[in-house]
C-alpha cells in the first residue's frame, strides 16, 4: 500500500493487498483491522486479497493517518485530502464601484467542473454563482454593501462548494 493525496469530494480509494503467511495474498472474506484516524473499522478482503477504503466527502480537508492490521502484522500511510476550491484574493475598497469575488474549482480527472453551485458569503450575507467552462465562478459585490464598511477593519468572506471551505478576510481601504 502506499500514501495517497486527493481532493475533497474526489471519491478516490485507499487499496491494501494482504499478504498471507505463505507469500502469497489472502482470500476473499478474510477480516482486517482497518484504523482511520485512530477509529476501527472492519473490512473484509475481495478475491484477489485487497481491502479497499473509500475516500469520499466523509474526509475532511487535511492529513489522515490510515493503518492495517492483520495477523499481527500492520502497515501504516498518510491520506492527504486537498481543497477543492480556491479563493482568489481581493482587495476590498469603501470606495470602489463593486467588488468581485472569483473562486475556482480544482480540475477532477483531467476536466474543469463545469456548471457547478459554489455559494460565496460576504459580511454575513449569501451570494451563488455556477462554475463556468473553466471551473470559475463569481460574484459582484455592489457598492452599496461597500459603502457600510468600515476603512481599517478586516473584514470576513468565504466560498464553499458542497462542504468544502476556504476562507479568508481582508482589511478594508478608502
Amino acid at each position: 500500500n502506499n500514501g495517497l493525496t486527493v481532493y475533497y469530494a474526489g471519491n478516490a480509494e485507499y487499496k491494501a493487498r494482504i499478504i498471507g503467511d505463505d507469500g502469497n495474498p489472502e482470500s476473499e472474506g478474510k477480516n482486517v483491522a482497518v484504523l482511520i484516524d485512530n477509529k476501527m473499522q472492519n473490512l473484509k478482503t475481495d478475491k484477489n486479497g485487497f481491502v479497499t477504503v473509500r475516500i469520499d466527502s466523509n474526509f475532511k480537508v487535511g492529513t489522515h493517518s490510515i493503518e492495517i492490521r492483520y495477523n499481527g502484522a500492520s502497515a501504516k500511510n498518510k491520506v492527504v485530502v486537498k481543497h477543492l476550491v480556491s479563493l482568489k484574493s481581493a482587495s476590498v475598497k469603501k470606495s470602489g464601484k463593486k467588488l468581485v469575488l472569483t473562486a475556482s474549482l480544482a480540475k477532477v480527472n483531467g476536466k474543469y467542473l463545469k456548471n457547478k453551485m459554489i455559494v460565496f458569503k460576504f459580511k454575513g450575507k449569501t451570494y451563488k454563482a455556477k462554475t463556468n467552462s473553466k471551473g470559475v465562478a463569481k460574484v459582484s459585490i455592489k457598492k452599496s454593501v461597500l459603502k457600510k464598511l468600515k476603512v481599517g477593519k478586516k473584514v470576513a468572506y468565504q466560498a464553499t462548494y458542497i462542504k468544502d471551505t476556504v476562507k479568508k478576510t481582508a482589511k478594508v481601504k478608502r
